[in-house]
């Protein structure tokens, strides 16, 4: 996600944001923490401000997601920090989260949480990605290979996808709503969350053989 002559500074940065967020009270180390510290490494948030940023919204996300784990609700949080200082995106959250469950779509579950928040960053009509990931979900189900994965497996796949897409289109267009920087590591985010999905379908699919072979 940078150039070479930039890796040590990257690397300094990730590791004050993990070493950062290590040494709250409140923070729950997670499997992806070290993701998401490189993530912001990649920004041009100041390590300080950013753990701040982070803590602020863990604080105000937990009355709305109780039912969440810490891991997960932490990674939520560590996403919309990227969206920098407003809160804009904690409103889209919340909308775009009832939209999707108007329509029996639920992302605010395991796995899939952080891609709620991805895509709450993203300047696109709730309705529009309501219907996207909808969509995408629906022609998924049909794929060969695909038709006995978990819903929200499907779905990770599915958001992945969209989200990809709108993310690039952010980019390209300068969105004033997204930094260049925060643009590249929301992408970088959807890479790891692409791998991390496919490792759960992966991890599925081992133990169904094995237990198909005990």
């Amino acid at each position: 996600g940078t150039e070479k002559y930039n890796f040590k500074n990257i690397a300094d940065r990730a590791k004050r944001f993990h070493d950062g967020l290590r040494g709250r009270l409140w923070f729950f180390a997670g499997h992806d923490d070290s993701i998401f510290s490189v993530m912001l490494g990649l920004s041009d948030i100041m390590p300080s401000m950013g753990v701040e940023r982070i803590e602020q919204l863990n604080q105000q996300l937990r009355p709305q997601f109780k039912w969440t784990s810490k891991s997960n609700l932490q990674a939520l949080s560590q996403v919309l920090a990227l969206g920098g200082t407003s809160d804009e995106a904690l409103c889209c959250l919340v909308k775009l989260n009832k939209a999707l469950r108007a329509q029996k779509i639920r992302l605010d579950r395991e796995y899939t949480l952080p891609a709620l928040g991805i895509l709450s960053l993203l300047s696109v009509d709730s309705d529009v990605l309501v219907a996207d990931i909808k969509e995408a979900r629906d022609f998924l189900r049909t794929q060969k290979g695909l038709r006995s994965v978990s819903a929200q497996e499907l779905l990770l796949f599915a958001t992945a996808i969209i989200s990809s897409v709108y993310a690039k289109e952010c980019t390209e267009q300068s969105d004033e709503k997204i930094a260049a920087s925060t643009s590249a590591s929301i992408i970088n985010i959807i890479i790891a969350q692409q791998i991390m999905a496919m490792l759960v379908v992966m991890a599925a699919a081992s133990v169904a053989t094995t237990a198909a072979t005990s």
